[in-house]
């Protein structure tokens, strides 16, 4: 799940790497060769990105701050 601005730039590579994916896909005979290098970079960037988004939040701290039994 990713929520708040700093998960937004890993949305953004995640669905411009998906969306010219399928045009590179469909080149004739090269698509499925370059494909591979090309989603690379994405996959790049989207990892250093992904080191400062919170994927796993504390539970506990929220129960605290927010004092609510179902978080």
């Amino acid at each position: 799940m990713y929520t708040g601005f700093k998960s937004i730039p890993l949305n953004i590579f995640q669905a411009f790497s998906l969306a010219i994916g399928g045009y590179i896909w469909d080149l004739p005979g090269i698509g499925h060769y370059i494909w591979g290098p090309f989603y690379t970079i994405f996959l790049i960037i989207g990892l250093i990105i992904f080191q400062w988004v919170e994927t796993d939040p504390d539970f506990e701290a929220l129960r605290a701050k927010y004092g609510r039994k179902n978080l």
